[in-house]
């Protein structure tokens, strides 16, 4: 047994012999399997630098020709020349790269110019409208075809790096350009054809075809991106033309020659705004970018606030018009003088046109004012008569020296202006009838009366005066009672026939200030003309 034991320990310490004189081919055999390693990726690393210097070649084909490719073939080589790209740019030692990455960067820039081409083209036609029997615009939904080619395209420019605002604005101008084919008369120009001066039934319509257009572009674009905050920048860019182009027609027929009548701009506002809350609705944001800020069209809620500015403004100019309406009637009633008869003067018809034209609208105007809490509709009727007033009397101051003239140029306004005050029969306008009726009327019938008491007592004035001899000494010729030529001459001005005829169409009606003021003048008058006196008088003067 000892013999045994013996014998394995020898064997073992010839093991371990064996093993340490191993151990260097061991670590030679290791060092070698590294050697190895690093050959395989050499290999590998030379054969990629291969490949990556000759991929703009290769994939040229492909990538100019992407119609005649599947897809999914397209779609690869494109990630391969981007990896290409990425690996050349970190290997600008070595000898070559620099111009086999500019080879490849041109390719890629080429690509993506032929990509987007192809997009827009796409786009341009991928949703086109028509009209119904009924005149009213209609987006025919694009086919599922197309908008799976428009988005293959677009994930094509999103992988190739394209610039993305660049991107945004090629979409919204082609897309601005079809929408301008069937809402614009003019397809070469920029005009939406909402012109103030059309009809309001025109303008509904218009208005009608912005809304149902933009409403059709938010879906258009929600198929095209699958990526709701792009998809919603690309609305943005599309809608915000529709929006600034309408916004440019208002202000073009804002500041035409032919201008608009006040009580247009107010049916206009009226319009918009009862399709305000469906314009709003079809801009609004998605939740997920209400939080955000941005400038200029990177902002969400840039639509919005277009569309909010547009009522604003033409609310704004409406006010405007409304209450800046008595001076344009003044320069546009022709003349700066009172008429020399005393008759109605053209600003108070055209003053009371226009309150028969704003009593007929009168809840379009309460809704324009109640955005001005200082201003009721009240309170602007109540001004504008108060207007009239003023201007009429201060067209009557211009007849100085001729009081009679002037009381009776008031009396004849005056008069008008209380008889042709209109009606507002809808009884939520009780508001306005009770001012115009209950308080203005007569309130402008007592100036008219005061006018009139004012004219009559002129009238008793001057007739005395007229019972009076010329201020000039008559001359009698020699040797008797007649009188000379020229005595006649001033008789005669002084009593004309048409003097006489129009006071014998005057009645008086105040009988005791006859008596008091002009009996003993007339008595005294008969008594140095009596009838003997009158037909010398007449001899004379004819």
């Amino acid at each position: 047994m000892r013999q045994v034991e013996a014998s394995l320990l020898g064997f073992q310490k010839g093991l371990l012999g064996v093993e340490r004189e191993m151990m260097p081919v061991y670590k030679l055999t290791e060092q070698l399997r590294g050697t190895q390693k690093n050959i395989d990726l050499s290999v590998l690393a030379l054969r990629q630098i291969n490949e990556n210097f000759v991929v703009a070649h290769e994939l040229a084909p492909v990538l100019l020709n992407g119609s005649k490719f599947d897809q999914d073939e397209y779609i690869k080589a494109l990630q391969k020349l981007l990896v290409a790209t990425a690996f050349l740019e970190g290997h600008r030692s070595y000898e070559g790269s620099v111009k086999a990455l500019d080879q490849a960067k041109e390719l890629l820039v080429q690509v993506r110019r032929k990509c987007l081409a192809d997009f827009v083209s796409i786009v341009s036609v991928l949703s086109r409208g028509e009209r119904e029997n009924d005149g009213a615009l209609k987006w025919v939904e694009p086919s599922k075809h197309d908008v799976a080619r428009a988005a293959q395209l677009l994930d094509c420019l999103l992988i190739s790096g394209v610039d993305q605002k660049e991107l945004l604005r090629e979409y919204g101008k082609q897309r601005f350009d079809a929408i301008r084919m069937f809402v614009g008369e003019d397809p070469s120009g920029g005009s939406m054809v909402f012109d103030l001066n059309t009809p309001i039934t025109t303008l509904a319509k218009h208005l009608n075809d912005f809304q149902v257009t933009i409403e059709a572009e938010r879906m258009l674009a929600g198929l095209i991106y699958s990526n709701e905050e792009l998809a919603n920048a690309a609305f943005r860019y599309a809608a915000h033309q529709v929006l600034e182009s309408w916004k440019k027609d208002i202000d073009v027929s804002l500041r035409s020659s032919k201008q608009l009548d006040a009580v247009k701009l107010l049916l206009v506002h009226d319009l918009l705004l009862s399709r305000l809350k469906a314009l709003e609705s079809a801009v609004l944001p998605p939740l997920l970018l209400r939080d955000r800020e941005g400038k200029g069209l990177e902002d969400p809620w840039i639509l919005s606030k277009a569309v909010n500015a547009i009522v604003t403004d033409l609310a704004e100019t409406a006010k405007q018009k409304l209450f800046n309406f008595q001076p344009g009637l003044v320069e546009a009633s022709g003349d700066r003088t009172v008429t020399r008869d005393g008759n109605v003067h053209p600003i108070s018809s055209h003053t009371l046109n226009f309150l028969r034209k704003v009593c007929e609208q009168a809840k379009p105007l309460k809704i324009l004012l109640a955005r001005d809490a200082a201003v009721s509709a009240v309170a602007f009727v109540d001004t504008a008569v108060t207007q009239l007033i003023g201007a009429l009397t201060a067209k009557a101051d211009q007849l100085k020296g001729r009081e009679s003239l002037k009381q009776l140029f008031l009396i004849n306004n005056f008069g008008y202006v209380a008889n042709s005050l209109p009606h507002c029969i809808q009884p939520e306008d009780a508001d306005l009838e009770k001012q115009l009726h209950s308080l203005i009327k007569p309130r402008v019938e007592m100036m008219r009366n005061d006018a009139l008491g004012a004219f009559i007592h002129l009238s008793y004035v001057s007739f005395k005066e007229n019972l009076n001899d010329p201020t000039e000494k008559l001359q009698y010729a020699k040797g008797g009672n007649v009188l000379t030529l020229e005595s006649g001459r001033l008789l005669k001005e002084k009593y004309s026939v048409s003097l006489v005829s129009s006071c014998s169409h005057w009645e008086l009606l105040n009988t005791a200030f006859v008596f008091r003021n002009l009996m003993n003048s007339w008595k005294n008058f008969t008594k140095r003309r009596g009838l003997t006196w009158w037909l010398k008088f007449l001899y004379v003067s004819t």
